[in-house]
C-alpha cells in the first residue's frame, strides 16, 4: 500500500487482496574474467543473478546499469562494454526516484512448482489457484515461444476514490472506475470485480468477454472457471471466452493445477475412469489426458516444455503445440529446449533427489540417451547440439546424437557446427565443422554476435606479452581477424552496435562492419540502443547509435525495458526538474516533462502526482 493507504498501478491488489509490485529494468556490465566466474554461459553471454525491483540509478561512467525486462528477469544488454576488473568505479548523484527492491533470484533456478501446495490455496478460494511465469532465455537462443508475451498488453488499472479504471498507453481512458478489484492481462482478457461485487471477464480494449453478473468467475491466468451456483453448473473458458470444458456442478470441476502454461482438471462427469484427469495449454487448447494424476504432485518448465512429475515418473509435453512427447520414469525437470530437442535432468521434488542424478537428452519425441550428471553438465546450444563440461573444466566436449564425444576441448562455441578448440595453448576455429584458421597468443573470450567471436591476447604466455595493451580483437567464425585490438571490447546489439575502447581514456560506438560512429567519449554506457556519453570532468550527455550527440546536458537518466523491446524508453534530466523522454529503440524525441519526481512504470510515467503517455510524452491522468 502507498503512504495514503490506497492500491494504485505501481503497487496492484491481485484478486485475492494481494499488493503486486511493478518492476523496472535495467542492464548489466559483462565480466571479462570469465574463467572464474560461475555465472558465465558457454553460449557467451554473462548470465548474472539479479534483484528484480525498482531502484533509483547511479549515472556511472564506467559500470552500467542492470536492466531487467518487464516481468523482473535480467537482460543481458547486446552493446555491453567489456571492462578490465582493475578499472574502479566512480558513481555520480542519481535521479530522485521511489526504491523498493526484492530477494535476488538466479538465472538458472529450477522452475519446480508443488501442485498439492497450490491445491490447498485452490480449495480455501474454491478452486482458485494462480501461479505467473515467464521464460528467462540465453541471450544466444533464437527459439521464440508462442506464450512468451501472453501476458503483454497495452491495457492498465488505475486507482482512485476506492475503485478501478481500464485506461490504454495512449492516455485514453476505456472504462468508467467501476471496478473493486482486477486480475492481471493474460491474452488480452483479465477478470475483474465492479463495484456491486459482480464478476467479469474484460477485454483490453474495455469490452466484456463474460458481462458482470452473469456468473461466478475464478481467475486461472488466461483460463477461467465459470460457475453458476443456481444451475448448478460449471464451465471453463478461454481467455477468448471459448469453452474449453464443462461440467454439471463445481464439485465435478476441480482445478488441480494451473499456471501460465497450462491447465489439470479433474472432473468423474468429464472423463468416467476416477483419477483421469484433462490436461490444457496456456490458451485452453487439450493436450490429452492423463490417469492417476494424483500421483503427480509436482511440474517444471522451461520454454515451450513442460513436465508432470510423480514419484516413479515424468510426462513432458509441449505446451505451444499442445502435444504430449513422451512418458518416462523417474523425476525429471525441463532444464532447456529447441524445436527438435529437449534436454531434462533430475530434480529434488519431495525435498528429496533421486539417488540416481541424470541428464535425459530427448530428440525428436524420443529419449536419445541418458547422462550421469554427478560429475557433468550438460548444456544445449540452439541448433539442438548438447555440449558436456566435467566439473569446473573450462573446456566442453561436444557429443553425437548417441551421447558419445565428438570433439573435445572447445572452449567456447556458437553451435554444434561453429566453435573453438583449445590444443596446446592455440586456438584452432572450426566453420560448419571445417577446421580452418589457427592462432597463437590467444584465448577465447565470448561470442560478440553470431557472426563473430571476442578473442582476447594470453597475457601469460612469454612470448606474447608486448601484445597486452590491446588485447580484444574481433575474429569472424573462420577465425580471421576482423577488427583492430582494443582495450576493451563489447558484445554487438541487435542494431549491430558495440561499445570499444583503444585504452581506457577514448571510448567508441562501432558497428559490425567495424566503422568507429561519432567522436570519442571518456566513459559512455548503453541505455537501450541510445547511449550515455562522459567526458573528462563527467560532464554526461545523450548520444544515439550513429554517435551523434542528441541531448548536450544530461544531469540524471532513467530507463525503463530492454534493448529488444520496442516498449524501452529512456529520461534524461537536462535541467532541474526538466525532463526529456525518448524511445531508446530507435532514437526518438518524444516530449519535455517537467516535474521534481519522475517514477517509470510499466505503461506510463508518474510525475509527482500526474500519469504521462510513454506514447505521446502528455499528461492524461492526476492522482488529485
Amino acid at each position: 500500500m502507498n503512504q495514503n493507504n490506497i492500491p494504485n498501478d505501481e503497487q496492484v491488489q491481485d484478486l485475492d487482496g494481494n499488493n503486486q509490485q511493478t518492476n523496472s529494468n535495467n542492464s548489466d556490465q559483462l565480466n571479462p574474467h570469465y574463467y572464474n566466474n560461475e555465472n558465465y554461459n558457454p553460449h557467451g553471454a554473462y548470465n548474472p543473478d539479479f534483484n528484480a525491483g525498482t531502484s533509483s540509478y547511479k549515472a556511472n561512467p564506467i559500470h552500467q546499469p542492470i536492466q531487467y525486462d518487464e516481468t523482473g528477469k535480467q537482460v543481458v544488454n547486446s552493446a555491453q562494454q567489456i571492462v578490465p576488473q582493475s578499472v574502479d568505479s566512480e558513481q555520480e548523484p542519481s535521479l530522485v526516484v521511489e526504491k523498493t527492491s526484492a530477494p535476488a533470484t538466479s538465472s538458472k533456478e529450477k522452475k519446480i512448482i508443488n501442485i498439492k501446495l497450490f491445491v490447498i490455496i485452490g480449495v480455501a478460494i474454491v478452486g482458485v489457484i494462480l501461479v505467473g511465469f515467464l521464460i528467462y532465455k540465453l541471450f544466444f537462443n533464437k527459439h521464440t515461444y508462442v506464450y512468451e508475451n501472453f501476458d503483454d498488453t497495452e491495457a492498465f488499472f488505475l486507482y482512485k476514490d476506492d475503485a478501478y479504471a481500464l485506461f490504454n498507453e495512449d492516455g485514453e481512458q476505456l472504462t468508467d472506475f467501476i471496478f473493486l478489484t482486477h486480475g492481471e492481462f493474460y491474452g488480452g482478457s483479465a477478470r475483474v470485480i465492479t463495484l456491486d461485487d459482480q464478476d467479469a471477464i474484460i477485454k483490453e480494449t474495455g469490452d466484456y468477454i463474460v458481462e458482470p453478473g452473469e456468473t461466478k468467475i475464478y481467475g486461472m491466468y488466461g483460463l477461467y472457471e465459470l460457475v453458476d451456483f443456481e444451475k448448478d453448473a460449471t464451465k471453463v473458458v478461454n481467455y477468448k471466452g471459448d469453452t474449453v470444458a464443462s461440467g454439471s456442478s463445481l464439485l465435478n470441476v476441480d482445478v488441480y493445477a494451473s499456471g501460465a502454461i497450462f491447465a489439470v482438471l479433474e472432473s468423474e462427469s468429464l472423463i468416467s475412469s476416477k483419477g483421469t484427469a484433462q490436461i490444457f495449454n496456456y490458451a485452453g487448447k487439450e493436450m490429452g489426458t492423463l490417469d492417476n494424476i494424483e500421483d503427480y504432485d509436482f511440474y517444471s518448465y522451461d520454454g515451450s516444455y513442460a513436465t508432470l512429475i510423480g514419484k516413479d515418473k515424468t510426462v513432458l509435453y509441449n505446451i505451444d503445440t499442445s502435444k504430449k512427447i513422451l512418458e518416462t520414469d523417474g523425476s525429471l525437470c525441463v532444464n532447456d529446449g529447441t524445436d527438435d530437442t529437449v534436454l531434462l535432468d533430475s530434480c529434488s521434488t519431495w525435498g528429496e533427489t533421486d539417488d540416481e542424478h541424470l541428464y535425459v537428452v530427448v530428440k525428436d519425441g524420443k529419449i536419445a540417451y541418458t547422462k550421469d550428471s554427478d560429475e557433468i553438465s550438460l548444456y544445449l546450444a540452439p541448433d539442438g547440439s548438447i555440449f558436456q563440461r566435467e566439473g569446473y573444466s573450462e573446456f566442453y566436449t561436444l557429443l553425437d546424437d548417441k551421447g558419445n564425444p565428438k570433439q573435445e576441448n572447445i572452449i567456447g562455441y556458437q553451435d554444434g557446427k561453429n566453435y573453438v578448440v583449445d590444443q596446446d595453448e592455440r586456438l584452432m576455429f572450426y566453420k560448419d565443422n571445417v577446421r580452418e584458421n589457427i592462432i597463437d597468443c590467444a584465448a577465447y573470450y565470448q561470442n560478440a554476435s553470431d557472426k563473430y567471436y571476442i578473442i582476447k591476447v594470453d597475457r601469460y604466455a612469454d612470448e606474447c606479452r608486448d601484445k597486452i595493451d590491446n588485447q580484444y580483437t574481433y575474429y569472424d567464425l573462420a577465425g580471421n581477424a576482423k577488427s583492430d585490438s582494443f582495450y576493451s571490447a563489447g558484445v554487438f546489439n541487435e542494431n549491430g552496435r558495440a561499445i570499444v575502447s583503444t585504452d581506457n581514456l577514448e571510448n567508441y560506438v562501432m558497428n559490425d562492419s567495424f566503422e568507429i560512429l561519432g567522436d570519442a567519449h571518456y566513459q559512455m554506457t548503453s541505455v537501450g540502443n541510445l547511449y550515455i556519453v562522459w567526458d573528462e570532468k563527467h560532464n554526461q550527455a545523450l548520444m544515439d547509435d550513429e554517435g551523434k550527440i542528441i541531448e548536450k546536458t544530461v544531469l540524471d537518466y532513467r530507463s525503463y525495458g530492454t534493448s529488444a523491446d520496442e516498449k524501452s524508453y529512456v529520461i534524461v534530466e537536462t535541467a532541474e526538474n526538466v525532463f526529456a523522454l525518448y524511445n531508446s529503440q530507435n532514437g526518438e524525441k518524444i516530449g519535455t516533462i517537467k516535474g521534481e519526481n519522475v517514477i517509470m512504470y510499466k505503461h506510463y510515467l508518474l510525475v509527482d502526482d500526474d500519469y504521462y503517455s510513454y506514447k505521446t510524452g502528455k499528461k492524461f491522468f492526476s492522482k488529485n
